[in-house]
């Protein structure tokens, strides 16, 4: 009898055990997929990160990035424009900036840059753009390409990402910024994160800790207006004041490039502002609570509206309410905007006047077409093709309208 039972328990733990290991088998299956599925939805699949501007585009790479396939050489450029870079003889047209310069929203081939080069004989168009930069990254992308290309022009648009609020963790734009971000690229260090981050018993301990007080707990929400912004405006106008500097030193003409961001998205922020600035608190008020409930990437601005419509009736406590935000901040790209489009527009329009560099305000043509928009800041192929039309209009200009001359030719 007692074999009999001993052999019952070895049997019932044998079972246990391999229950146990199916459990564990099915829970590290689930989790793996999870992470691979993640992985094939995230574009930044595109990027590796650099010790010298946060991250740039993977060099080889070959997949979608914003919606559309694209290929990068070895050199980590858009394969469309290698044999340009590599052409000596080329007179070339820079175009320095982030996601809507490099084309997100239209295939490549029909992107501003490529736009332009259809309609400049005589010119090229190499496009280093890179979704998610700032004018910080740009002005260090910028610095490198006028020794190495040698450009006839350099056009530069950065309209959204400069305005984002920066990830708590690593601070506005800056050296320091870049270097934490390539710290936090590799070593073991996000080896151990990541075990942690799907570890079930780091997950039970965590919430063990927390529940006992004896670890915090991660706050839910952030006071908007403590929020550091990736480029301020100040550093805004000293980022594009430097790039048209160095610009004019290698004597390249200087263009920047105004866009807009989505006015379906901004029209209940701009009205409430508008309405507030004439008094009128209430319905302001209205306005910016539907901006903020709308919960959009513009509801970050509304919030410090509100707060300031909300002051000028007296009523601190309901300001001081609206500007906690949930919409917490998880990637070096940053977050929410928290400045208007309408605000950087004007910098750029004056550092254009102060270093007589060239200007191209597309606002009013996009803001004619918002159907054009593919998102909130994003336009697609039709809005492209007019913006390289501006462009290369501009650049006949400037370029005294000599495009199939060599650089510095009359």
């Amino acid at each position: 009898m007692k074999g009999f039972f001993a052999s019952i328990l070895i049997a019932i733990g044998f079972l246990a055990v391999l229950e146990i290991g199916a459990r564990l088998w099915d829970s590290v299956h689930r989790d793996l997929h999870a992470v691979r599925a993640a992985a094939e939805t995230d574009d930044r699949e595109w990027s590796v990160f650099s010790p010298e501007v946060g991250w740039t585009l993977r060099p080889g790479y070959r997949g979608d990035v914003g919606g559309y396939r694209r290929v990068f050489d070895p050199n980590g450029h858009l394969a469309v424009d290698t044999r340009q870079i590599a052409d000596r003889g080329a007179r070339k047209v820079l175009f320095i900036g982030d996601s809507n310069a490099f084309g997100v929203g239209t295939p490549t081939e029909h992107s501003f840059a490529e736009a332009t080069e259809r309609l400049s004989p005589g010119l090229v168009a190499i496009n280093l753009a890179v979704p998610g930069y700032t004018s910080f990254q740009g002005r260090r992308v910028l610095d490198r390409a006028l020794e190495d290309l040698q450009p006839a022009a350099v056009v530069v648009s950065f309209n959204f990402n400069d305005k984002k609020i920066a990830l708590a963790a690593l601070g506005p734009d800056s050296p320091e910024m870049v270097a934490g971000v390539a710290r936090s690229a590799g070593g073991p260090l996000r080896i151990l994160r990541t075990c942690v981050r799907y570890s079930a018993i780091c997950q039970m301990l965590t919430a063990g800790l927390q529940r006992a007080h004896l670890l915090s707990r991660r706050s839910e929400t952030f006071r908007v207006d403590h929020a550091p912004t990736r480029v301020d405006p100040e550093h805004y106008r000293e980022n594009l004041r430097a790039m048209a500097e160095a610009a004019k030193r290698h004597g390249a003409r200087m263009v920047f490039l105004i866009l807009r961001d989505n006015p379906l998205y901004t029209q209940p922020v701009t009205e409430g502002i508008a309405l507030l600035d004439s008094a009128r608190y209430d319905d302001a008020i209205a306005h910016l609570r539907f901006a903020v409930h709308a919960d959009n990437p513009f509801s970050e601005v509304a919030r410090i509206q509100l707060a300031r419509a909300f002051r000028a009736t007296g009523n601190t406590a309901s300001a001081d309410s609206v500007l906690a935000s949930g919409a917490l901040v998880t990637t070096v790209f940053g977050g929410r905007p928290i400045h208007l489009d309408s605000e950087y527009n004007a910098i750029m329009r004056d550092v254009a006047a102060e270093t007589g560099s060239a200007l191209v305000d597309a606002g009013p043509t996009l803001l004619a077409h918002p159907n054009d928009f593919t998102d909130y800041c994003h336009f697609n192929a039709a809005s492209h093709e007019r913006v390289g039309a501006l462009i290369a209009a501009k650049l006949h200009d400037v370029l005294g309208g000599a495009t199939g001359t060599q650089r510095g030719a009359p």
